[in-house]
């Protein structure tokens, strides 16, 4: 008898702590598009959102890998399966602003550096700026409003991210 009363307290436990952690890591875990605060896609080209960063030092990397130093009111970096994709994500104050720093982007990078221009290509009735870079992915972006996205991804799947991300970003 205390044999089966052991086992069965064994097998409630077990049930309480599965449960326990079903509950935690539903509640608790990663929430892909909605914990950021600003709207990314919880996934491009198949690839899901693992990780995401936003304010200072979001704004920071974004500079440095644009390579312009301007005023943007928010940004975010977001990382998709295992440093598959990269989004970086500027928004400035107004649409004219996001033209603008299109347009400081494209001088900038004319001066050469760690991309190679591909050329500018209309998709969707919007300019899409495409890129190599040195690490061998392919690398666009276009404008969306106030906001600037730019992906870097593996070349074989860099037509479908950029007609999701066009999709996603009107």
């Amino acid at each position: 008898m205390k044999k089966i009363i052991a086992y069965v307290l064994f097998f409630v436990g077990v049930l309480l702590l599965g449960g326990a952690g079903l509950y935690a890591w539903h509640t608790l875990g990663p929430q892909p598009g909605v914990t950021t605060g600003v709207d990314v896609p919880a996934t491009v080209a198949g690839f899901s959102l693992v990780q995401t960063q936003t304010g200072q030092a979001a704004i920071t990397a974004i500079r440095q890998l644009q390579g312009v130093d301007y005023p943007l009111s928010s940004g975010l970096v977001a990382e998709y399966g295992q440093k598959s994709a990269t989004l970086w994500l500027a928004e400035t104050g107004s649409q004219a602003q996001a033209l603008e720093l299109i347009q400081n982007l494209e001088g900038s990078l004319a001066q050469g550096g760690t991309f190679t221009p591909m050329g500018v290509f209309q998709f969707q009735n919007r300019n899409v700026y495409v890129l190599n870079g040195a690490d061998g992915r392919t690398n666009f972006y276009a404008q969306s409003g106030r906001k600037v996205f730019w992906l870097a991804i593996a070349p074989a799947e860099a037509e479908l991210a950029m007609k999701e991300l066009l999709a996603f970003y009107p």
